[in-house]
């Protein structure tokens, strides 16, 4: 009798001791890599896993890759975020933002992993200038409704599941030929192209680093509930007047010019103001994300040594 109490011991603490396995779709992307990068400096066992690995639309592919991994933890940051592209191409985008989620979420559940899935700002309208998580989603774009269609599917699949929305992204990733928004506009001062942004378009600029952390914070919080979190750095600004940041942080001379959304020739609407506040952050006593010029600043520093 001992010595079977012992041995069950030793297998007790051999678990507790064994890294905890984490799951990362959308591996190639700025937030899967900054995951993968930071997890893994903490000891997870990670399995980043990018397209070409597992087709998050691929139901079957799903079932098999996360009963065959049992991963603890599932991080879903796979997404199609091409917002003009998905008006004209609403079944893929729904593919990826909804149906992929969904299946996911299912097998996490089956398995009793966590699973955390990524959102977006755009599941709101931009009318109410501040939003919190608690307020009603209204997508005015089929990108935007097709992550809102994620989050509902996620939540119907996974009720334990964790939903982060957050925006304006920028960071490093493992697909060189991704450009973020802070790229393009480094690539554009440097072909002294003249630049016109908008500027009745506000947000939350969000370093992917800086989220990455966070996510592990709440992952690690005991007390953290399921449902939606609003994630972002700090402080508001317009895409024109976080272009005129980029140069200045920088040091860059560029020739750029502020203009109406309505003048900039896309014919997809989009939220006008989309600042995410981080309420239940502050609720679980989390600290608060820097301003997004702070981060900004090191993103730079890491990209233009």
């Amino acid at each position: 009798m001992n010595t079977i109490v012992g041995r069950k011991k030793q297998i007790i603490i051999k678990t507790q001791n064994m890294p905890i396995s984490l799951l990362i779709t959308g591996a190639n992307g700025q937030l899967g890599f900054s995951i993968t990068k930071l997890f893994l400096s903490f000891g997870y066992k990670v399995l980043p896993l990018g397209k070409s690995e597992l087709d998050i639309t691929d139901r079957a592919e799903v079932a098999k890759t996360i009963a065959a991994h049992a991963p603890q933890i599932i991080i879903n940051c796979a997404a199609y975020n091409q917002v003009e592209l998905a008006e004209e191409n609403i079944k893929a985008a729904f593919a990826v933002n909804a149906s992929g989620p969904f299946y996911l979420a299912k097998s996490a559940d089956s398995i009793g992993a966590r699973f955390v899935h990524i959102s977006t700002d755009y599941v709101f309208d931009g009318e109410l200038e501040f939003y919190s998580e608690t307020d009603p989603a209204r997508p005015i774009n089929a990108y935007g409704a097709s992550k809102f269609a994620g989050e509902q599917l996620v939540q119907a699949a996974c009720p334990s599941s964790i939903i982060i929305r957050t925006s304006w992204l920028f960071g490093t990733s493992s697909d060189a030929g991704s450009h973020n928004f802070v790229k393009k506009m480094l690539q554009a001062a440097q072909n002294r192209e003249e630049i016109n942004m908008v500027d009745d378009q506000y947000g939350k600029p969000t370093y992917a680093g800086d989220l990455a952390l966070k996510i592990k914070e709440l992952l690690e919080e005991k007390n953290a509930p399921s449902g939606i979190y609003h994630i972002t750095n700090a402080s508001v600004c317009s895409r024109y007047e976080f272009a005129k940041e980029i140069f200045s942080l920088a040091g860059l001379s560029a020739k750029i010019m502020p203009q109406s959304t309505r003048k900039s020739g896309s014919k997809v609407l989009r939220p006008k103001f989309v600042a995410l506040e981080n309420k239940r952050l502050m609720e679980l006593g989390l600290a608060p994300m820097r301003p997004w010029q702070e981060a900004l600043a090191d993103y730079l520093k890491e990209i233009r040594p």
